[in-house]
């Protein structure tokens, strides 16, 4: 939108200062049947729409009206009624991004970590917007993370390890970083909740299917093997993971931002060139969108004034230019090979 041919303000000129737009950095990973993703913020703690948006989640195909996981910590609205004058939700609130959450994520596994002090440092903060975002809470911030699972799965189990889910052919792990977590019952019909607690806390979770791990209990069997490293979680406030697929995983929270320091397989997650869309088949990152199907694409470059259309053909997995579309003089200009 920076450029010539972008948003004007009333005077006529180019409106400045949208390069720094994005405050929402997510990961997601697609199966067949599940899908996993996570996402970490920097966002400002006045922005009233944070109370609605989501840290974590695992979804997957189902029968039954409920088809996910959700991992949450009640802080936004915690001493809100509900519309017809239900008591408030208190730790049951479910919803909302808290701002003591960092993640990490790669494919199929994921570690969060909470770093949760006594007092919330937002309370004091001016409120914005309508009535109806405004927040309502305590003040004091519970040292306990909610796990929220349907009571429809399958298979709940609990060893030593952590807490297994199974519906259908689809499996999750759930490995707590702290000890003492159990079930506990929840106000939001169908749902049960696991229980961790501790001011530094979180989960490392995994997914899989009978296609990869083939049944339920090997499942069981090497996400309970997975290495997790948690000796300076409460001092250092970091934690590491090694996916049952290899992947190393670890996050730390970092004073002062609510962005995390954490790295996939040694390589630092690089939140300032994070892109706008990253997949198989659409890619979006430093003003350049690339869109194909597998078999034909076009390339759109605007890190000129103008954009620069390129159109291709997917031959032997490599790319090969069929067109290019662009202005010049004012004029436009098609080329073909």
């Amino acid at each position: 939108m920076v450029n010539a041919y972008g948003k004007k303000a009333a005077t006529g000129k180019v409106v400045s200062g949208l390069n720094d737009a994005r405050y929402h950095f997510r990961s997601a990973y697609f199966n067949r049947d599940y899908a996993i993703g996570t996402g970490n913020f920097k966002a400002d703690p006045e922005e009233p729409l944070c109370h609605s948006l989501l840290t974590f989640g695992v979804w997957w195909r189902s029968a039954n009206e409920h088809n996910f996981v959700l991992v949450a910590h009640p802080f936004w609205n915690t001493e809100m009624p509900g519309d017809e004058g239900e008591l408030p939700l208190g730790d049951d609130d479910w919803l909302g991004l808290s701002p003591f959450c960092r993640t990490v994520h790669c494919e199929n596994a994921a570690l969060l970590l909470y770093d949760l002090p006594e007092i919330d440092p937002y309370l004091a903060l001016p409120q914005h917007g309508g009535e109806k975002f405004r927040f309502k809470r305590s003040g004091n911030i519970l040292h306990s993370v909610f796990i929220y699972v349907p009571k429809t799965v399958s298979a709940r189990v609990q060893t030593e390890a952590g807490f297994f889910i199974r519906e259908g052919d689809v499996y999750i792990g759930i490995r707590p970083l702290t000890p003492g977590a159990c079930w506990t019952a929840s106000r939001h019909k169908g749902f049960i909740r696991i229980q961790i607690h501790g001011a530094q806390t979180g989960a490392a979770l995994e997914v899989g299917d009978r296609r990869e791990y083939g049944s339920f209990e090997k499942f069981q069997v090497r996400v309970s093997s997975a290495t997790m490293d948690v000796m300076h979680l409460a001092s250092a406030k970091t934690a590491a993971y090694v996916s049952s697929r290899g992947h190393r995983l670890s996050v730390a929270s970092v004073a002062g931002t609510w962005l995390p320091e954490a790295s996939v397989d040694g390589v630092k997650l690089d939140f300032d060139r994070w892109p706008i869309s990253e997949s198989p088949f659409v890619s979006c990152a430093d003003r350049v969108l690339d869109v194909n199907d597998g078999r034909n694409g076009f390339r759109i470059d605007w890190r000129d004034e103008t954009p620069f259309y390129t159109y291709y053909e997917i031959r032997n997995a490599q790319r090969a230019d069929t067109s290019r579309r662009f202005l010049r003089n004012g004029k436009l200009v098609t080329e073909t090979f």
